[in-house]
């Protein structure tokens, strides 16, 4: 150890830096090539919302009105953002206007929830923790995949510690985690104060 603690003090930037070196590498790789794909849309669906029939299998349940609640609030997330949502998809907003005004029975939904796992896939890094970019404008989004994500693990590996930044305010993004905690009990997602 150097005079006074320097050395100690040089270590733990260092660790920081090769920490915030690793979190831009992991951003950078998940910005999309293309424009998502409606096969992605589909089978992001399939793999995240269709096996969690009883989220919402009963209309009128207490899970099926936090669920919708939620999806409905973050497909409104979708459309009062329409940069971010092409910088995730890399869609045109105008074709999501379009899809959403001409419906196609059966695909528009899944393809909507798809698209709505894609904005918070994106504005999430799973590092050391959570780290969350977008906490404010779409809170939804964002916890209905940390949602999803962690029900694919096994009960006991479902904590989730989220980072949100600095001075952001996560209000909104602990009211959409605090609706959806009765659809999985073993989830535990922890908004880190800072």
């Amino acid at each position: 150890m150097g005079l006074f603690g320097f050395g100690k003090k040089n270590k733990e930037k260092e660790v920081l830096k090769k920490q915030e070196q690793s979190f831009s590498e992991k951003a950078a790789a998940k910005r999309p090539d293309g424009a998502v794909t409606d096969k992605e849309l589909l089978q992001t669906f399939s793999a995240y919302f269709a096996p969690n029939k009883d989220f919402y299998s009963v209309p009128g349940s207490d899970n099926f009105n936090a669920y919708f609640g939620v999806v409905n609030d973050a497909r409104d997330e979708m459309i009062n953002n329409p940069k971010l949502f092409e910088e995730a998809t890399k869609w045109r907003f105008s074709d999501l206007i379009d899809m959403l005004k001409n419906p196609e029975p059966g695909f528009t939904n899944m393809k909507v929830c798809g698209l709505i796992f894609k904005l918070g896939e994106f504005a999430v890094v799973k590092d050391a923790v959570w780290c969350v970019d977008f906490a404010q404008a779409i809170p939804n989004c964002i916890a209905l995949y940390l949602l999803l994500t962690a029900h694919r693990e096994p009960e006991d590996k479902r904590k989730q510690l989220i980072d949100a930044g600095e001075g952001t305010d996560t209000e909104a993004l602990q009211k959409a985690i605090d609706a959806l905690k009765i659809l999985d009990p073993a989830w535990e997602p922890k908004v880190w104060e800072v």
